[in-house]
């Protein structure tokens, strides 16, 4: 079993190579070992430094980084702290270079000086969104053109189309447009569309990308989500054209006006690391069979069948046809959940991170045109996701623990029958709890009997005698323990 401890052996030029002493021989240079594929038990060692008592389902945050390529990225951090000055001089930028190249033919550009490498998405939407600025300062764009943006844009990104263009005079407009994106940029060349800037945050490593195909303007992806690559990290695709030498990283050092690409490869002293290890990335995927695109597909095959388990248990939706799913998935949650608000959303993936060490990114989306019910996101990335629902009560939540107790949701409402008391017939009840992770009382028919708050939720409870009158309203109730 590999293991990738914190070792360094760093010679007097400061690299990581072994000094051969010896100047009666010739150095004759290593044979590149063929690469094996990683084996399970590899594959386990390389992410053993993840939270074993957690079940990590938010990948699309902040990625894995795999625990050699982290030995390489400290590697690199060692050779900087231990000389500094030849780390800059003779190092960073050929290594930056080298980095450039890889994402070049990864993501089949035309040429090197199409690449940019930088922290992440979020800065190259202002490397793209600044120029756009300027545009309107001297008039390039008038005022009123407008600036068309996806609904679902990353928050980040719709905050700096308002920094950048409306406070220029741009209109922003929002468009509920659905992918796919090489139609997309079709259609906005058709449309006369100046300039086309894709922020493609997940696609490397997600989905296949392809500069040539999808013809865009500006394109960026970050590499420490789906790649491998230890945060932070991303590049910006700037397809050549006269505008391109308009293009400069918000950050001014020393190197403004030698072009964008070397300009964001050093905007002052800080840990370049990250952005120098993606070759060894580019290694560390080919070991699994098929590469990165194998890797695509199985985390697409696996999330897929996942989200259609739940689906089929919740009695709910995926947010998208599978077809147009990748390495991620929306499902959605069953309402009576009664998430009704963003704070709600947030409460119950708290409850879940703290009570049962999942970790997984739940949406709110309030209801639009003729919808009644408030649909909630669960969002699944590749892997086993099990959502444990039970009573918000501290004791139940203990007896739910102990006996491996799984409630089985369907259709728009569950109803969960559970002993008040906690005796040992689970199938006979004094009381009828439902919404318990909601912030909004529920309204059924029935007798009510209180309402009260149990550990920060509102929860509405019943009379047992109301349980055959709800049954006949076609809702449906079911308690399982599927092991022992």
């Amino acid at each position: 079993m590999a293991s990738h401890q914190l070792h360094f052996d760093l010679n007097e030029n400061g690299d990581t190579t072994t000094n051969n002493h010896n100047h009666n021989h010739h150095h004759v240079p290593n044979k590149k070992p063929k690469i094996s594929l990683i084996s399970d038990a590899e594959l386990r060692t390389e992410f053993a430094h993840h939270d074993q008592t957690v079940a990590r389902i938010n990948n699309g945050s902040f990625g894995s980084c795999p625990a050699s390529i982290i030995a390489a990225q400290q590697q690199w951090q060692l050779k900087f702290l231990r000389q500094p000055d030849a780390f800059y001089i003779n190092h960073l930028k050929p290594s930056i270079l080298r980095t450039r190249t890889v994402i070049k033919d990864l993501i089949n550009a035309d040429d090197v000086d199409e690449v940019s490498i930088v922290d992440n998405a979020t800065t190259a939407a202002a490397i793209v969104l600044q120029q756009t600025s300027r545009a309107f300062a001297e008039g390039k764009f008038q005022k009123g053109d407008a600036a068309v943006m996806l609904h679902y844009a990353y928050g980040a990104v719709k905050k700096s189309m308002e920094a950048y263009v409306a406070r220029s005079g741009g209109h922003v407009i929002r468009s509920p447009i659905a992918l796919p994106l090489k139609e997309l940029v079709k259609i906005c060349r058709d449309e006369g569309v100046d300039q086309v800037f894709v922020d493609a945050a997940h696609a490397i490593g997600c989905t296949e990308v392809d500069m040539k195909e999808i013809g865009a303007d500006f394109y960026t992806s970050n590499l420490h989500k789906w790649f491998f690559c230890p945060p932070a990290v991303a590049f910006l695709y700037c397809r050549k054209s006269d505008e391109q030498s308009d293009l400069h990283h918000p950050v001014v050092s020393h190197e403004y006006g030698n072009g964008l690409a070397v300009e964001s490869a050093w905007i002052g002293t800080r840990d370049y690391s990250a952005q120098i290890v993606v070759p060894e990335v580019v290694e560390f995927v080919n070991r699994f069979e098929g590469g990165i695109d194998g890797i695509r597909k199985r985390n697409h095959d696996k999330v897929v069948e996942m989200a259609e388990m739940l689906v089929k248990a919740w009695g709910t939706h995926l947010g998208a046809p599978p077809g147009m799913c990748a390495s991620m998935v929306m499902v959605g949650l069953p309402t009576c959940l009664g998430i009704l608000s963003d704070s709600d959303a947030l409460k119950l993936r708290t409850h879940l991170r703290d009570c049962y060490g999942i970790e997984v990114p739940i949406y709110y989306r309030a209801p639009k045109h003729e919808e009644v019910n408030p649909i909630t996101g669960l969002q699944l990335r590749s892997g086993l996701v099990c959502v444990v629902f039970t009573i918000n009560n501290d004791h139940a939540i203990d007896i739910c623990k102990l006996n491996h107790i799984f409630l089985s949701l369907r259709a728009s409402v569950l109803i969960i029958l559970a002993p008040w008391d906690f005796g040992k017939q689970w199938t006979t009840s004094n009381r009828l709890s439902m919404g318990c992770c909601g912030s909004s009382k529920r309204v059924i028919k029935g007798e009510k009997e209180e309402d009260r708050n149990v550990t920060g939720s509102s929860t509405s409870l019943y009379h047992s005698e109301s349980i055959s009158h709800l049954l006949s309203q076609h809702l449906w109730v079911s308690i399982s323990r599927p092991f022992a």
